[in-house]
């Protein structure tokens, strides 16, 4: 190793490339933590030139370069291991510079004496890079040459790059106003670019090992990902094995260098860029174990360290296939995943991913829609009895076992597993509990808005005729039926029978009387609105309440559901249950208390009844 220090002006006047190997993470610096702070230090260094007070080079960080395998002529090529981002960054303020001054009309010299500073003057290379001083990760090269080769770029690009370039530009020409083209201003501005600037330049030998120096740094102002660590690995590697890491980057990871991966995305308490939460998910997946963003690169390298090129191909590739059925199952691009990931994000838990992942690489499809149904039925149902979900992180990894373990008739495994834990964090809610959830619970109080509008949707759901086409609910909020001055108690106000859906652009109005608000909401053509009461009460909500419990939980079945029937029966009198209780003495009363047993013990608890559907027939 050998390190040196080098003006701007020494490290790119030379006919030499810096080649950012094609796995390195693309162009990030922006204007708050990069470019203006080193803009102001350039006008600092500029303004002394300026006063002639001959200042000390200005320090601007190190980089490390590295032998490279490429030929091109007579131009010098190194690899560039770290300081990519401060490289391209000084190319792109030397391009900006000397654009502004052709714009401004500044004599041309100047222009002359920047381009040498990034452009080779080489002619008889046929290599890409060979015009370049530096030549960048793959995803920001096309626009670096129209930067360079002062070229416009193609209408609507977004590029990082370009915005440097603009905002450079623009910093010039507004100084260059300031300062009426003051020629020995102007010097001392291209004297500062060219002798004012200083790097550190260490040049690895062959002892060296690149990699591990790669892992102990980070860019000025942008820490390395964990997933930047895992990429450089993965294709050292592959390099070192003799594979073709241009063809395979291009082919499978250049698909994770959009700006899609790189958002921050929450996931618990914590906030971590997609690709970092795919990384921690697909390993997970593949090897069945936690793992996490913070030992990520760890586990990565225990993984890949014995295999050979194809056995690291095939990695690349598994990553590239899981990586596409991510981005599908986030941006809900299938439909079989939609509702169990929409409940997933309702409910925050993120942990179904390695789960969702291994069963749709793996699983038969009508398998996998009955693996699906059964996790998300279990979710929801504990979600309304909230019940803790501190070990749903476990279950889920044992339940990953149980189905790596499995051959086929992965739905039926995911239904044994989940029913077959009987313990109050993992076990799974009965249509008993959910009744009585519905009718006595406050859940109007307990549910977050966004949990109520999804139970009350899915019951909405559940009490749709089996045939009927899925209706569209995302115009529709939750509304109150019973309003303060309703004869309804403070105990029956917040449970669910008390709660609906409607048209967010329908208002019904706290004055209207109960009478003018049910027949809006009897035309809002909703299953939730169906059969409401000409007079609000507490039996009634009790009476809605078991109904909506009866479409959630055909909504969300749990293995042990009996068939519901959701449909608003007739309410008159020839509806009325008979109960006969013969005249046989001392009998009469077992026999009665029988007959209402026989009649009551088929329902769910919470099931409401008015006391006139039962009629007593007593001999006469």
């Amino acid at each position: 190793m050998r390190a040196e220090s080098k003006l701007i002006r020494d490290l790119f006047e030379g006919e030499q490339c810096l080649i950012v190997p094609v796995f390195q993470r693309p162009y990030v610096w922006d204007r708050v933590r990069n470019w203006e702070p080193l803009w102001n230090d350039i006008m600092t260094v500029s303004e002394m030139f300026h006063r002639e007070e001959k200042p000390e080079p200005h320090f601007l960080g190190a980089v490390v370069l590295d032998s490279s395998d490429k030929d091109a002529a007579d131009i010098s090529v190194l690899q560039v291991i770290d300081g990519q981002q401060r490289l391209t960054t000084l190319q792109v303020v030397l391009c900006a510079v000397r654009d502004a001054f052709g714009t401004a009309g500044v004599d041309g010299r100047f222009s002359k004496v920047l381009n040498k500073l990034v452009t080779n003057e080489d002619q008889l290379s046929t290599e890409d890079f060979a015009p370049y001083k530096i030549w960048p990760t793959l995803r920001d090269r096309a626009v670096f040459a129209k930067i360079v080769g002062r070229e416009q770029a193609d209408s609507g690009t977004d590029s990082r790059l370009l915005d440097a370039h603009q905002y450079f530009f623009e910093e010039t020409l507004t100084w260059l106003t300031e300062n009426g083209l003051d020629q020995s201003r102007i010097r001392g501005l291209v004297d500062a670019l060219r002798t004012g600037l200083q790097l550190v330049v260490i040049e690895l030998s062959e002892a060296d090992n690149a990699q591990v120096i790669f892992e102990s740094l980070n860019d000025r102002g942008t820490p390395l990902l964990p997933s930047d660590l895992v990429k450089n690995a993965l294709f050292q590697q592959l390099e070192r094995a003799g594979a073709d890491v241009s063809q395979i980057f291009e082919e499978y990871w250049q698909r994770l260098e959009t700006d899609f991966w790189h958002e921050d995305v929450r996931q618990g308490r914590l906030i971590r860029t997609r690709v970092d939460a795919f990384f921690a998910h697909f390993l997970t997946m593949h090897t069945g174990e936690e793992v996490l963003s913070s030992n990520l690169f760890t586990r990565f390298k225990e993984l890949t360290s014995a295999l050979d090129v194809t056995g690291l191909e095939q990695f690349v590739t598994e990553i590239a296939e899981c990586s596409d059925l991510y981005r599908r199952l986030v941006q809900r691009d299938d439909s079989e995943h939609r509702s169990l990931l929409d409940t997933a994000e309702t409910l925050d838990s993120s942990v179904l991913f390695p789960v969702v992942l291994y069963l749709s690489r793996v699983a038969a499809p009508e398998d996998r829609a009955e693996a699906f149904s059964h996790i998300e039925s279990w979710l929801v149902r504990r979600a309304v009895l909230k019940a803790t979900s501190k070990n749903y992180n476990r279950m889920l990894l044992e339940l990953l076992k149980v189905l790596r373990a499995a051959d086929s008739d992965h739905g039926s495994v995911v239904r044994h597993y989940l029913i077959g834990n009987s313990s109050e964090s993992g076990r799974w809610p009965t249509d008993t509990e959910i009744h009585e959830a519905f009718v006595t619970a406050p859940l109007f109080k307990l549910l977050t808005r966004p949990r109520l509008r999804m139970v009350l949707r899915g019951c909405e759901s559940g009490l749709a005729n089996e045939d009927a086409a899925p209706r569209d609910l995302s115009g529709v909020d939750y509304a109150v039926l019973a309003e303060r001055r309703d004869a309804v108690s403070d105990d029956v106000r917040p449970t669910l029978g008390n709660i609906t859906l409607t048209a967010k652009s329908t208002a019904l109005g706290r004055t209207r009387a109960w009478t003018e608000r049910k027949e809006i909401l009897a035309g809002s053509g909703l299953h939730l609105n169906e059969g409401l009461p000409d007079a609000i009460s507490d039996v009634e909500i009790a009476m809605r309440s078991s109904r909506l419990a009866d479409g959630f939980c055909k909504r969300w079945p749990h293995p042990d559901s009996r068939a519901f029937d959701t449909s608003i029966g007739d309410q008159s009198d020839e509806a009325e249950h008979d109960v006969r209780v013969p005249d046989s003495g001392d009998a009469v009363l077992q026999t009665m208390w029988a007959g209402i047993r026989d009649y009551f013990l088929p329902l769910p608890v919470g099931t409401v009844a008015r006391l006139g559907y039962v009629k007593l027939i007593w001999p006469r």
